[in-house]
C-alpha cells in the first residue's frame, strides 16, 4: 500500500516553524556579529585615546626615567610620533561614528532576537504556531528590516562563519520543536 502524504495544512505548519526557526538562528547570527563589531571598535577607540592621552602628557614626559638612558628617549620619541600619526589619522577612521552606527544595529538585532526568541519559547511550551504569532514575527521582522541600511556592506565572511558555529552550538536545529505527522488511517485503526 502506498504511504499517505501528511496532510497539507501539517506541511504548511512545518515550513512556517522551520522559516521561524531560520529566522531564529539568523537573528542569533547577526546579533553575534554586530556585538563583536561594536566591541571591536570601542576597544581600538579606547586604545587610541589612551596611546594619545600617554604620549601627549607632559607629566609622563617629565618622569626622570627618561633621560637616564638613550633607550627611553628613543622610545619617547617613536612614542611621539606614534601619537602624531594617530592623531592624523584617528578622523579619517571615523571611530564614534561607526560606534554609534554599531550601537544602533546591535540594539535593535538584540530586540529583535529577543522578540523571536520569545516566539520559539512559546512554540515550544504550547507546541501550536498561532496566526498571532505570525502577525507578532511580522511585525518584528518589518522593525529590524529598517536597520539594514546600517548593516556592513562587505562583512567578514570569515568572522561571519564563527559567528554561525557559536549558534549552531547554541541552538542545535534538533532541539526546536516540530509537530510529529499525523497518522495515517491504518495506524489510527491499529489502535
Amino acid at each position: 500500500m502506498a504511504k499517505q502524504k501528511p496532510a497539507p495544512d501539517y506541511e504548511l505548519v512545518v515550513a512556517k516553524l522551520k522559516y521561524l526557526y531560520n529566522v531564529f538562528r539568523s537573528a542569533g547570527l547577526e546579533r553575534k556579529y554586530y556585538a563583536a563589531r561594536l566591541t571591536r571598535h570601542t576597544n581600538t577607540l579606547w586604545t587610541l585615546e589612551l596611546i594619545l592621552a600617554v604620549g601627549t602628557s607632559s607629566a609622563v614626559a617629565g618622569w626622570g626615567s627618561w633621560k637616564v638612558a638613550d633607550g627611553p628617549e628613543l622610545l619617547w620619541s617613536f612614542l611621539g610620533g606614534l601619537c602624531t600619526l594617530i592623531a592624523v589619522t584617528k578622523p579619517v577612521f571615523r571611530f564614534p561614528d561607526q560606534i554609534q552606527k554599531y550601537s544602533k544595529l546591535w540594539g535593535g538585532l538584540n530586540d529583535f532576537y529577543f522578540d523571536v526568541s520569545a516566539l520559539v519559547d512559546q512554540v515550544a511550551t504550547t507546541h501550536q504556531y498561532t496566526p498571532e504569532m505570525e502577525k507578532r514575527l511580522k511585525a518584528a521582522e518589518d522593525r529590524v528590516r529598517k536597520l539594514s541600511s546600517l548593516y556592513d556592506p562587505s562583512p567578514s565572511q570569515k568572522f561571519r562563519l564563527k559567528c554561525q558555529n557559536e549558534v549552531e552550538k547554541e541552538i542545535p536545529v534538533d532541539t526546536l520543536w516540530l509537530p510529529s505527522p499525523p497518522k495515517s488511517p491504518e495506524e489510527e485503526e491499529k489502535k
